[in-house]
């Protein structure tokens, strides 16, 4: 019994030791592949990409691309996120709406980060080695995602 209560516990515990500590360096595959597919991009403060797209009818979406790599024993991974919300409180309806969206999704779910504000995100995490063209896919399926939720979420408005 104590055995079986000790692994549920390092498979809970588990995803806490992949993170690193430190703000790594700029992914250099990520430049060499933006370079590639021809698109633009800023460095942030952690060094991660920080890429701006034109979505619809006039709106555009952030989506960040972090240099960071997860790694889970042969696993390694990073995450292309953005932003659809952001505030106090994200209403108890909005974030069972979220959930169950997530089901539907081939890439990608739907996070709440941070607290006071908390940031509604959606998150892809991908191989860490994957094709320019691959990783473009996870980049505009993150983004076209994140902007439609946005539109609706509030108003109209385009804050990310």
């Amino acid at each position: 019994m104590f055995a079986r209560r000790l692994a549920a516990l390092a498979l809970l515990l588990a995803p806490l030791a992949v993170r690193a500590d430190e703000t790594p360096e700029p992914d250099r595959a990520l430049i060499k592949a933006f370079k590639k597919l021809d698109l633009k991009y800023k460095i942030d403060e952690d060094n991660d990409f920080v890429l701006v797209f034109d979505t619809t009818e006039g709106r555009s979406q952030a989506v960040i691309v972090r240099s960071l790599i997860g790694e889970y024993g042969s696993l390694r991974t990073r995450e292309v996120m953005a932003a659809a919300w952001q505030g106090e409180e994200l209403a108890p309806e909005v974030a069972r709406a979220m959930l169950r969206d997530n089901t539907g999704r081939i890439i990608g779910a739907w996070q709440l980060q941070g607290q006071s504000p908390s940031t509604l995100v959606y998150v892809a995490r991908v191989p860490a080695k994957l094709k320019p063209e691959q990783l473009l896919d996870a980049i505009i399926a993150v983004a076209l995602s994140a902007d439609d939720a946005e539109e609706k979420l509030t108003q109209g408005a385009d804050q990310f």
